[in-house]
């Protein structure tokens, strides 16, 4: 009798484990359809005018890169420095 109930509690366990599993992969593909729908992160308003050129997460001064790197150097920049 004690094996049996050992073995219910244990069915029970994984299966609140599984419940839990596929909640939270709900959960994700619920958030990843969100975020392909509408990217709402960067909003831009009406009234404002869009750089040509931006340049984010460019290192500057000694350790800046030249303009004219292959695209090998970029990937292993990249890579480098994450």
């Amino acid at each position: 009798m004690p094996i049996l109930v050992m073995a219910l509690l244990a069915l029970a366990v994984f299966g609140l484990i599984g419940i839990l599993l596929t909640v939270a992969v709900v959960l994700e593909h619920r958030t990843l359809d969100r975020a392909t729908n509408g990217n709402a992160a960067h909003p831009v308003a009406a009234d404002a005018t869009p750089s040509p050129s931006p340049t984010f997460h460019t290192p500057r001064g000694g350790d800046a890169p030249t303009q004219d790197q292959s695209e090998k150097e970029k990937v292993h920049e990249h890579a480098c420095t994450g």
